[in-house]
């Protein structure tokens, strides 16, 4: 038991430094997995919005020309007017963007756009969007702190965390986990959730309360 909470501290140290968060001051997210709401029509999407496109491409297309590749899902899907001018949809913010398309699409319900696969552009899905415990940015940076962790990207993460450290890996563990928190999916994934709750210049915030709910769930 004591070396368990010796590991325990060691890794939430570790975690905790490299995003400047203390760990001691966050709680574990919720560990229930995200309600899909699921898969995007963005054609549907852009055409709606009077996007008509041209003969030879549709009212949605990949501006980069690839579907697969480093960040694929990010920058690359547009909406394409009837004169061949594309516009970009971004993550968040007005139309067209992914945050509108899950609200237009699945209408209702507050919702937040990710892809399963940061370098697929035919991996993006609606999300169920927590809602916050109460008003706030604390309570919506917490609630936003849950449906990160919650997301598939975060979980596969403590899995294989879980079991470096069942193999008493705990260094490579750490390293691993820092690498994580710094990497460039998982920093887009918590950018698409603050869009969705409309919360800028929030990410350390939340990254830090990450930071401490992977501890907890991978040493619990």
């Amino acid at each position: 038991m004591i070396r368990r909470r010796s590991i325990a501290f060691a890794v939430a140290l570790s975690l905790a430094a490299s995003v400047g968060g203390v760990v001691a001051a966050a709680g574990p997210a919720a560990a229930d997995t995200p309600a899909l709401l699921g898969g995007m029509s963005v054609a549907d999407y852009c055409f709606n919005l009077g996007y008509q496109g041209t003969t030879a491409v549709g009212p949605a297309t990949q501006v980069t020309g690839t579907i697969t590749g480093p960040n694929a899902a990010y920058d690359n899907w547009a909406c394409v007017a009837n004169s061949g001018a594309t516009t970009l949809i971004k993550v968040g913010g007005p139309a067209p963007s992914f945050t509108n398309l899950c609200a237009v699409q699945y209408p209702g319900v507050a919702s937040y756009p990710a892809p399963t696969n940061a370098d697929d552009a035919y991996t993006w899905n609606c999300y169920l969007l927590p809602p916050a415990s109460g008003p706030g940015v604390r309570a919506q940076v917490q609630a936003a702190t849950t449906a990160v962790f919650q997301n598939s990207l975060v979980q596969d993460e403590i899995a294989q965390l879980k079991s470096l450290v069942a193999a008493r890996k705990v260094g490579l563990a750490i390293v691993t986990g820092v690498r994580f928190l710094g990497s460039r999916p998982l920093q887009e994934l918590i950018g698409d959730v603050l869009a969705a709750y409309r919360l800028p210049n929030q990410a350390p915030a939340v990254t830090a309360g990450l930071a401490a709910a992977i501890v907890w769930a991978v040493l619990s």
